[in-house]
């Protein structure tokens, strides 16, 4: 029997004070669950701002303070590269736009406390990538061995370059154009968000908050995985909450009808409403009337509010990996046309199955 749902994980994300019922089996589970949500420092840091932590078992700070500590060093390199990288580029006069996780550091915003990165977002003009892409590879940059279809799925059809990365540090960077594929059709026009960019920290160009939010938005609901998704609208409802003034909902209005994303803005709301109980802005009533519909209650109700369920052990169910599955399919759905998809997932599981068969560098250049 399950001890919590993702009901339980975001009551006590927005009602810290919750956790002090928490036997210490409790926290047990808990701290595995949020450990694999990538949230563990996040909550370290809302039991400190709560004066909540010293009061915890020994067992439960240590291993909260641990991830404080590994987050922090990562807060410390994401600055550190995005640093190198502005002097790096300079040289050609080009100045990224810094995306996700490396965005909200650099910002400071509420959200980046504790943030685990996985690797570092920038947007460069696709004018400049093969100049970029040249400077950053003779910069100790370097590129994964891949197959000449991966290749080509990264240069005609995605919106970024394959990941770099670094020989020395191993960091990872993922160098965009767009922010989502262009082979999709929903590609978007890019010199809206470079328009809109601001500078922080004297030197780093960001997405201001509300492409920012924009953009999170996308990435959550337009995307085949949903591993990181619990955490993905902790993020956009601690955002909103920060930014969300009447300029911000103003710019978010006029980004996502321009971009075509009004819907995804939709789900994000009410799903965050359900979840976070994020107060619903004057923009939604409108949304609402556009895009209720039985068909999209269902998707809020059944498969997001499942599939958004962090993907541990003590969390899954039968309708929680059917949800995920729905959202694996759709998401692959949304990103092509429907005869490059098929010709793609054929090519992908052929190459799964040989590698299998005969290991996973069969398909390596020489």
């Amino acid at each position: 029997m399950r001890t919590f749902c993702v009901d339980d994980l975001a009551k006590f994300l927005i009602e810290p004070v919750l956790m002090n019922q928490l036997t210490l089996k409790q926290w047990e589970e808990l701290i595995l669950i949020f450990r694999e949500s990538k949230l563990l420092a996040s909550v370290y840091h809302l039991l400190i701002k709560n004066d909540d932590f010293e009061s915890k078992h020994n067992y439960v700070k240590r291993h909260l303070r641990s991830a404080f500590v590994h987050a922090d060093r990562q807060r410390r390199q994401v600055i550190y590269e995005c640093g190198a990288i502005n002097a790096l580029l300079c040289k050609i006069n080009v100045s990224p736009i810094y995306l996700k996780g490396a965005n909200y550091i650099l910002r400071g915003s509420c959200n980046s406390l504790g943030r685990i990165v996985s690797d570092i977002d920038l947007l460069v003009p696709k004018t400049e990538l093969d100049k970029v892409e040249a400077l950053l590879k003779n910069n100790l940059w370097k590129s994964e061995v891949i197959s000449d279809y991966d290749e080509k799925y990264y240069r005609e059809w995605a919106h970024e370059i394959p990941p770099l990365i670094h020989i020395l540090r191993d960091t990872v960077l993922d160098v965009h154009h767009n922010l989502y594929l262009p082979i999709s059709g929903r590609a978007l026009d890019i010199s809206l968000f470079e328009s809109g960019a601001i500078v922080v920290g004297e030197q780093y160009s960001v997405l201001n908050s509300a492409d920012s939010v924009l953009h999170s938005i996308i990435h959550l609901f337009m995307n085949e995985d949903f591993t990181n998704s619990f955490r993905d609208l902790f993020d956009l409802s601690l955002l909103i909450t920060e930014y969300g003034n009447d300029e911000f909902w103003d710019r978010l209005s006029f980004i996502a009808s321009q971009s075509g994303y009004e819907k995804e803005v939709y789900y994000c709301l009410k799903i965050s409403n359900q979840l976070f109980q994020l107060p619903k802005p004057l923009i939604y009533e409108g949304l609402e009337v556009r895009f209720k519909s039985i068909f999209t209650d269902f998707f809020i109700n059944s498969i997001i509010s499942r599939a958004i369920t962090p993907k541990h052990t003590l969390l899954d169910t039968f309708t929680i990996r059917l949800a995920r599955f729905y959202i694996f399919i759709r998401g692959h759905c949304l990103k092509m046309p429907p005869h490059i998809l098929i010709s793609h997932l054929i090519i992908k599981s052929f190459k799964a199955s040989v590698e299998a068969i005969i290991g996973k560098h069969y398909f390596d250049k020489d």
